[in-house]
């Protein structure tokens, strides 16, 4: 059974501290990561063989097991089973691995959503116009009256905060 790996998917290095980029990306493509992370939870649970595709795939590298008859029949049996068991506990632990990953991803992903809803309404608005309706800022300026200055100091503003808020949730979490 190949495994794929899930970095290509988790936008947030463990470890180093969040980019603009990736901010912007979590608040203006929100359905796309749920959608994409809801696919990876299935993708995992699906990769999990059955005990007889395990066995199936270990018994056809192991022809002699038909050929062979009495005692030595139940010690390349009892082997198979054995193999099946250490691979089963492997393919779960692998598995597992993945899974937290994921669930490590959706969490940083619930906690840059839940910093950005609690911002002032003008970092809001300005994140919100600028990631969700993907506008210039030329439009925001003529819509809500903001000075480009204005706009490029909200901006920053904002994602400092999400970024300090986010980083100090990350340290709160590795010190439990």
């Amino acid at each position: 059974m190949e495994y794929r790996t899930i970095t290509d998917y988790l936008q947030i290095p463990q470890g180093l501290p969040i980019t603009d980029e990736q901010i912007l990306y979590i608040i203006g493509n929100r359905d796309l990561i749920k959608s994409r992370i809801l696919s990876l939870y299935n993708d995992i649970s699906s990769d999990m063989e059955t005990d007889y595709e395990i066995l199936q795939r270990i018994s056809s590298s192991a022809p002699e097991y038909g050929r062979m008859g009495g005692s030595a029949n139940k010690d390349v049996l009892y082997a198979l089973v054995e193999m099946k068991e250490r691979i089963k506990k492997q393919q779960i632990q692998e598995l597992q691995e993945e899974w937290n990953q994921v669930l490590e991803y959706e969490m940083q992903v619930h906690w840059i959503w839940q910093i950005y809803r609690s911002l002032p309404k003008d970092q809001y608005l300005i994140l919100e116009c600028l990631a969700m309706k993907h506008m210039k800022w030329t439009a925001i300026t003529i819509e809500y009256g903001y000075s480009q200055s204005s706009i490029s100091r909200i901006r920053k503003a904002a994602l400092n905060e999400i970024r300090c808020r986010f980083m100090k949730k990350m340290k709160a979490r590795e010190s439990e």
